[in-house]
């Protein structure tokens, strides 16, 4: 993803042997600035007590934290990115003005480049914004393609770069159609022989669409053979023009071959993607899926207020390619993590505020009741 990687090379450039020190340093600076995002937004959706508890949660996600300084890559950047996009968009909500729709374009456009998974929430925007603005769409119009021409004009430099090396529209990178075909394909032949159209036997073999996804999931040795074997397979019987097709038309090819899959085989696909999900929702443990819980409880009790729509949509468009991808890492589900902690919090606030409330109308007494007064 460019933006990292300049950021990593102009580490390396400025500080020479400190360049990953420096690079961990970026890190907790973004962890900060995930923190403010996470307060402002939560704040806007229902008021400071939703901000703080967002930022009680986040502080308290232990496996979060970790998960953006354990290595060096670009898990705090795109989160960051990712989070400021969607403050973003719910401040132009809260305000819409032609300041906020340039700041919009320039920091989605910012997201996409930090964070390509973005892409889907950036795009469902075009559909978003204009209901938003359905009784003044007609003034309202220049603002929208005022953060559409900024956000366009922020990614055209590496798009354009991308064409010209690959010949093919490639918006910020490629790579989903690999890991989606390992995800679907490549795992299903160890239980499905054949799927995968080749004469190479998967490397190992499982007892199903659960231990397959298990097996991926809980084993290196054996996700990395897998990792061979998407490209062995493919080798051994190559479809016309394989071998001269560049990077961006085999991850196109691999990315048809696994929609191709889901179609085929229904069942198998439905089963996979319970599991991965599954796999999903616990990537953090304990806490993290609690946080999933609350998340949809917020998205429920918030449904109708416009400015949650921005974090739902952006933590649904990210979390449903986990039905064909397998979550490897925690960093998988990192940059959505801060959006769903905001919805938990929003919900969370929702529930404490209605108790006084509930204990009124019901006549139930909570623990400690039988001592008042």
């Amino acid at each position: 993803d460019p933006v990292y990687v300049y950021l990593l090379a102009g580490a390396h450039w400025a500080f020479g042997q400190y360049a990953y020190a420096a690079m961990t340093l970026l890190s907790l600076a973004c962890f900060a600035g995930i923190f403010a995002c996470v307060y402002s937004i939560g704040r806007r959706i229902a008021g400071p007590l939703t901000g703080l508890l967002a930022v009680l949660l986040l502080g308290l996600h232990r496996g979060f934290g970790y998960s953006l300084i354990a290595e060096i890559n670009n898990t705090a950047v795109s989160t960051l990115a990712f989070s400021f996009g969607v403050l973003s968009t719910v401040r132009y909500m809260e305000a819409p003005d032609f300041r906020r729709a340039i700041l919009l374009g320039l920091s989605l456009g910012l997201t996409v480049l930090a964070c390509p998974a973005a892409t889907y929430f950036t795009a469902s925007l075009l559909v978003l914004l204009p209901l938003f603005h359905m009784t003044d769409l007609k003034p309202a119009a220049p603002r929208l393609l005022t953060a559409v021409a900024v956000a366009a004009l922020v990614l055209a430099p590496w798009a354009i770069r991308n064409y010209a090396t690959f010949g093919e529209i490639v918006l910020v990178r490629n790579g989903a159609g690999q890991i989606a075909y390992i995800g679907t394909v490549g795992a299903a032949e160890t239980f499905m022989p054949g799927v995968a159209r080749s004469p190479l036997a998967a490397p190992w073999q499982s007892a199903g669409p659960r231990d397959a996804v298990d097996g991926v999931v809980h084993d290196r040795n054996k996700r990395i053979a897998l990792n061979h074997y998407q490209v062995q397979a493919m080798d051994a019987a190559p479809p016309p023009g394989y071998v001269s097709m560049n990077e961006a038309r085999r991850d196109k090819l691999y990315m048809s071959r696994a929609k191709q899959f889901v179609f085929d085989h229904p069942s198998a696909a439905l089963h996979m993607a319970i599991a991965k999900v599954q796999v999903y929702i616990m990537r953090f443990g304990t806490y993290g899926a609690v946080i999933v819980v609350l998340a949809m409880a917020g998205a429920i009790l918030h449904w109708r207020s416009l400015r949650v729509w921005p974090l739902v949509l952006a933590a649904a468009l990210y979390s449903a390619s986990f039905a064909l991808i397998i979550a490897y890492y925690d960093r998988y589900r990192s940059p959505v993590e801060p959006l769903l902690v905001t919805l938990a919090a929003a919900g969370l606030a929702t529930m404490i505020a209605r108790l006084p409330h509930l204990r009124k109308e019901s006549g139930a007494m909570l623990p400690g009741d039988q001592h008042a007064g």
